[in-house]
């Protein structure tokens, strides 16, 4: 058995653990990527929406949401692609939120402010113009079909904001593989693995340990663990 050590071990190759296993090697650190399925993004990933929005309730999401996009507008770049490397994209559609009481626009539009994210505030008859058959319609709370009070009428009618830089990645299990691929350019190691939980292993000196047993028979050293692993996900320790 070939025992292996590194500075970090990532658990999972989807989008998260592909783009973490990224920024830990190119600064220059030694990871080893795990994944129980047969490449990067073949777990939740592959069936993300991969939606590119901003509208988040933090300042440090709507930050980071808005950051993001300027990587996914620049992409080969972000990645350091060699010529002719297929790439995901971002397509640019841009995005309605509603004006629907459980999520208030207020808030939102602040951070917007704060962040300098484009947008434009929508009256209900804006919304009805820029967006064909929409019922603006304000009927919260919501109510069960079978209740009598499901066909009531509208109580109002709903505004909007709209986000023109919003959109989504055309192909979220590519992206992956491109975050991975960029992230093996920087010395990071993927491997297939069944995880053992009562073997020591040696991290960095450090024995006793439990770690992860990759297909060939290698073992990866777990400290520090970062595990992005989808649901569900077979993970040390847990």
């Amino acid at each position: 058995m070939t025992r292996e050590t590194s500075d970090a071990v990532v658990v999972g190759a989807g989008v998260i653990g592909s783009a973490i296993a990224y920024e830990l090697a190119r600064a220059g650190r030694e990871v080893v990527v795990v994944d129980r399925l047969g490449g990067p993004g073949h777990g939740s990933t592959s069936a993300s929406s991969a939606i590119v929005r901003f509208n988040y309730s933090t300042w440090a999401g709507v930050a980071l949401s808005w950051e993001a996009k300027h990587c996914w507008e620049r992409w080969p770049e972000h990645l350091g692609a060699a010529k002719g490397e297929p790439l995901t994209r971002f397509r640019r559609t841009g995005l309605v939120m509603l004006d629907v009481d459980i999520a208030p626009k207020a808030p939102t539009l602040a951070l917007f402010d704060r962040a300098g994210i484009p947008y434009e505030v929508w009256s209900a008859a804006e919304l009805t113009r820029r967006i064909a058959g929409i019922d603006p319609g304000r009927y919260w709370p919501p109510k069960r079909l079978e209740d009598d009070e499901f066909w009531d009428p509208p109580n109002g009618e709903l505004g909007a904001f709209f986000t023109p830089d919003a959109g989504y990645v055309d192909d979220p299990r590519l992206a992956a593989a491109n975050l991975m691929a960029a992230a093996q350019r920087h010395g990071a190691r993927l491997c297939r693995s069944r995880w053992s939980q009562n073997r020591p292993c040696q991290s960095r000196g450090t024995a006793g340990r439990p770690g992860g047993r990759c297909a060939g028979g290698r073992r990866a050293a777990r400290r520090p663990r970062v595990r992005p692993a989808g649901r569900p996900a077979a993970v040390p320790g847990s």
